[in-house]
């Protein structure tokens, strides 16, 4: 390995620092975002969050590798999973 270059493991720490860092200031920030949405009501958050995570799948599969494997079983009625 040159000396520019971090090795795996430095890599690998590197995003898992980053990445825990992320999630400790995301789990500092939703409480704001829930006062902010409290006039909402709880069964509209969860029904709007249930929509865009359906949605957010979708998305994911359909770009995935494997959305032509589930395709099929869709296509003809079964269940798809």
């Amino acid at each position: 390995m040159t000396q520019n270059q971090p090795s795996p493991d430095q890599s690998e720490t590197r995003k898992g620092v980053i990445a825990a860092l992320l999630t400790y200031g995301l789990w500092g920030v939703l409480p704001l975002l829930f006062h902010a949405l409290e006039p909402a009501g709880a069964v509209l958050i969860v029904a709007e969050r249930t929509v865009w995570s359906l949605v957010l799948l979708a998305l994911v599969i359909a770009l995935s590798k494997n959305a032509k494997m589930l395709s099929p079983s869709c296509r003809t009625g079964d269940a798809c999973g």
